[in-house]
């Protein structure tokens, strides 16, 4: 039911706005003209259609037809609001169809038919229109209704209409009268109340913040003053929290309470804190305060809502809240005392600093902290200054609460209201660490000067151009001069050797323009006195604020160091002239003896074999030890001459593809032998994963296996001996011998690898050995690209491990590190490369003299080359030469003093390096050889 009448009022509502006074006659004149459809011309053109009385009338239909058109667009008219022309609309279309019906015979067969639309007609009439209009359709009404009274009936029906009509109309025209002067008293009240509510509005409008009344019901806004219409208020935006939220529904209260809630719930005025939109979508803060409004029961039916604009408080109360933190946590104490000095505030860290709590000190005045380390006049100045309205700043020793003193950087500024001083506010700074420090260093600075003044090397400073600034009494005595003040300005320059001259501006320039923190240099200078001095010296750079002021050194007299390493090189070139006479010796002696000795053993083994006749058990015996003998002596032979072409690194690698399995068969073969004969046991074995084919020199690895088991053979008195082949590592296999022999002490086994070094004690004794065998294959091993190591323990036995790289067809590793190769002459800077390179990733190699890098990059390309170009006993520049053309892709990197030379070479190195080379440089270059290898 509810729907229905929902329904119809839908139906029966005119687009004009409720409070106007036209609403309600549209309204009516809807309901007239619905009625007359629905209840007289839709069922009598239905009657006449589907039920006639007699065949159908085409003139009747058309009759009923004109008048439904007439009154449906009435209908339509009064719903768009156009009143007037509906009602006539309305009046015509039911007048016309009677008058017609009637004229034409189709309708008003008697008189009191007739009589009731009179009535019924006027009745409509008094309703819809007002008395002037009334008064024009009556005269038209009875005027046509006469004439068709008088055309169809002449005289018997008129009189009675006659007097009906009059009657009526002026029956009616005084109630139209009456309630038209009802409605004109009623139009002046509306227009009083207009007034007054347009009183209202301007009163409202006048309030600068929005104002405005809403409905508890739906939160529509019933009426806004100008500051909310200018919020946006628009049709889509007519309840609060479309306007003031750019919400599509009610706020729920998790953001904020709602007032117009709280108002409906508690029944009295509320206040709160909304954030609100302007009209450009911007917010800003108000304070929003809704009133109730209550109806003739006592029920909330409107609230009041107020709000202000309070961004600018909010802002000022932030910037309070701000200010209020960092005081309470600033890092330095703050107070605030009246114009008499009575402490009001102190934050937290005044209390630290005092040890004093606020409450205790609230009420007291500064004297509570004094120290009585100040004089009177110290304060008086201090009060002076601040009375007048001026700032004081200065440093203040006072005491805590615990009777310690402590130093404080104190700022007082006084505050001022209207020209007069209402308060003083204190920031105190703890500096009694500073003090102390700054005390600490002055004893540090005397300290050290005496250090200094003291110190056994030579310590100075110049200035950014090289100026002497400050010189320490050892420099001055060492350089013959009598006073600091004769060095005092001078240019170093002036004291180095006039042949070092460019040198040393060169070294220093560059340090200077590239910023290198420290260096070390060696040069010659001459003492006032014409003495010539080598000096050793780390340069370091004085900078102030990212900018270099100067240099400061500490350098140390090394004549005597420089006489010594000179004589160190004569013996040097001594030894490895002697050194190479001795391989000349052990090439032309072994040469020598091979002739003899093969005879030797050619009569042996005829006399053995009974060629020269059946022999005696002495004389087999005899053969016996004569083959021994020459066998070793063989042995012996070989290993000089093998030692020999090492020393001259004249050994050439003859790499080809090799079966590991069949390698290791084959050395057993005689091996397993000599095992069994001194009761031993001989084990082999060798991992799944080992490769099939390995790439090598097989004849000098049978050497070294050979090598390496028959000296565990030979060691060991009982027990076995193991052989195992191996790949610990992807791109590496290994040769495995142990042992379960003697062992090899451990002061042994730091010299255990070097050259006719044998361990002293009974078993080798009896058994003869020159001690190369482990030298040579340490020497053929490091040949390959591999290393050896050992473990051991006396009265346990010993396990030789070799490690070799997998090599491909080319000789290059598989599965490897990249591979670099250092050729420096320099004991100390090859190991700090060398540890460089490896922490970037490389197996490094190293060569010192510059002679064995054709066997080292033969064995295994390298992808980055560090060469010195000053060696003692080889071109630089013939090996880079060299180099570029055994290793083009190699990156090759040259170290020297001297960058014009370097940059003058036929053959251009990738890098160049001046010394002293950093290791974050060089490790950069090798970051860069890698890359060039992964690509």
């Amino acid at each position: 039911m509810n729907s229905l009448l929902s329904f119809f009022n839908r139906i029966f509502s005119p687009a004009l706005p409720e409070d106007s006074p036209d609403w309600y006659r549209a309204r009516l004149t809807m309901v007239v003209s619905g009625l007359t459809l629905f209840f007289y011309f839709i069922p009598e053109l239905i009657a006449h259609l589907l039920a006639p009385p007699a065949p159908v009338s085409l003139i009747k239909v058309l009759i009923i037809l004109f008048g439904t058109t007439l009154t449906l667009t009435g209908f339509l008219a009064a719903k768009r609001g156009f009143v007037h022309p509906a009602v006539w609309l309305t009046l015509l279309g039911w007048t016309l169809d009677i008058l017609l019906d009637t004229a034409l015979g189709e309708g008003m067969e008697v008189g009191a038919t007739m009589g009731i639309w009179v009535m019924l007609g006027m009745v409509m009439a008094f309703l819809l229109l007002d008395l002037r209009q009334y008064i024009i359709f009556a005269v038209l009404h009875m005027l046509s209704t006469w004439l068709v009274e008088w055309l169809r009936y002449r005289v018997g029906l008129m009189s009675a209409n006659v007097e009906l009509h009059l009657a009526a109309t002026v029956l009616l025209g005084l109630g139209t009268w009456l309630r038209e002067r009802d409605q004109h008293q009623r139009a002046e009240a509306v227009a009083a109340l207009q007034k007054q509510k347009e009183y209202l509005q301007s009163v409202i409008d006048g309030v600068q913040s929005p104002f405005y009344v809403i409905d508890v019901k739906d939160y529509r806004i019933r009426l806004a003053n100008r500051a909310a219409r200018e919020l946006g208020l628009l049709e889509e935006r007519v309840t609060c929290y479309a306007l003031t939220h750019r919400r599509s529904e009610p706020c729920g209260g998790d953001e904020h309470p709602c007032p117009l809630q709280r108002v409906r719930i508690e029944r009295q005025p509320y206040a709160t804190e909304h954030i609100h939109y302007r009209p450009d979508g911007s917010t800003y803060y108000a304070e929003v305060r809704g009133y109730p409004l209550f109806d003739e029961h006592g029920e909330v039916t409107q609230m009041v809502e107020y709000s202000v604009d309070i961004t600018e408080r909010k802002r000022q109360e932030a910037e309070i809240r701000k200010l209020q933190q960092a005081v309470e946590h600033a890092a330095s104490g703050v107070a605030i005392t009246n114009p008499q000095g009575v402490f009001e505030y102190v934050n937290p860290t005044f209390e630290r600093m005092t040890g004093y709590t606020r409450e205790e000190v609230i009420g007291q005045t500064p004297r509570l902290l004094k120290s009585g380390k100040h004089p009177k006049e110290f304060y008086d100045e201090m009060w002076r200054t601040i009375q007048s309205g001026q700032i004081w700043q200065g440093e203040m020793n006072n005491r805590r609460k615990d009777g310690s003193l402590y130093w404080e950087f104190q700022t007082i500024a006084p505050v001022s209201a209207n020209g007069k001083i209402t308060h003083y506010v204190a920031v105190k700074l703890d500096i009694t660490t500073q003090k102390e420090l700054e005390e600490q260093l002055r004893e540090n600075e005397a300290r050290f000067r005496q250090l200094v003044e003291n110190a056994s090397d030579i310590i100075y400073r110049t200035d950014a151009l090289g100026h002497f600034i400050y010189v320490n009494p050892v420099a001055v005595n060492l350089m013959g001069f009598h006073s600091e003040a004769e060095v005092l300005g001078r240019h170093y320059l002036e004291l180095a050797h006039p042949e070092w001259h460019a040198r040393l501006q060169h070294f220093y320039g560059r340090q200077f323009i590239q910023g290198i923190p420290n260096t070390y240099y060696e040069f010659e200078a001459v003492a006032a006195d014409g003495r010539k001095v080598w000096i050793g010296q780390n340069v370091q750079i004085i900078r102030h604020n990212g900018v270099v002021t100067g240099f400061q050194a500490v350098a140390r007299d090394i004549t005597e160091l420089k006489k010594a390493q000179h004589a160190l090189e004569e013996a040097r070139d001594e030894a490895l002239e002697a050194s190479r006479f001795k391989s000349q010796l052990l090439s032309r002696v072994s040469h020598e003896l091979r002739t003899p000795l093969g005879g030797i053993l050619g009569y042996a083994e005829l006399m053995q074999a009974d060629a020269f006749g059946a022999l005696n058990d002495q004389q087999h015996e005899a053969a016996a030890n004569i083959l021994d003998s020459a066998h070793y002596l063989n042995q012996m032979v070989n290993d000089l001459l093998n030692e020999a072409e090492i020393a001259a690194r004249s050994i050439k690698l003859q790499n080809d593809w090799f079966s590991p399995v069949e390698l290791l068969e084959q050395a057993s073969a005689s091996l397993s032998v000599q095992a069994i004969k001194k009761g031993l046991s001989f084990v082999t074995e060798h991992s799944p994963d080992l490769p099939e084919k390995l790439f090598g020199d097989v004849h000098r690895l049978q050497q070294i296996l050979i090598n390496l088991v028959g000296n565990a053979i030979k060691f060991t008195e009982r027990g076995e001996v193991r052989v195992r082949l191996a790949c610990p590592a992807p791109g590496q296999w290994a040769i495995v011998v142990s042992d379960t022999g003697a062992g090899i002490p451990k002061e042994a086994q730091e010299y255990i690898f070097e050259p006719f070094r044998q361990v002293d004690n009974r078993i080798t004794r009896e058994n003869r050995g020159s001690g190369l065998g482990l030298s040579i294959a340490k020497h053929l091993i490091e040949l390959m690209g591999g290393q050896i190591t050992l473990e051991s323990e006396v009265g346990k036995g010993s396990t030789f491990t070799v490690t070799l790289p997998i090599l491909a067809a080319s000789g290059e590793p598989v599965m490897s590190k990249p591979y670099a190769l250092v050729i420096e002459d320099d004991p100390a800077l090859s190991r700090i490369y060398t540890i460089a390179l490896q922490e970037a990733g490389f197996d490094a190699a190293l060569d010192i003299n510059g002679n064995q890098y054709p066997s080292l990059v033969t064995a295994r390309k390298p992808a980055l080359v560090l060469l010195d170009l000053h060696l003692p006993y080889a071109s630089g520049a013939n090996i880079l030469h060299d180099l570029r053309a055994k290793c083009p892709d190699a990156v090759i990197a040259v170290v020297t003093a001297d960058f014009i030379k370097a940059k003058s070479l036929p053959d251009k190195a990738d890098h160049i390096l001046i010394k002293p080379v950093s290791v974050e440089r060089l490790k950069k270059i090798a970051q860069e050889a890698k890359g060039a290898v992964n690509t």
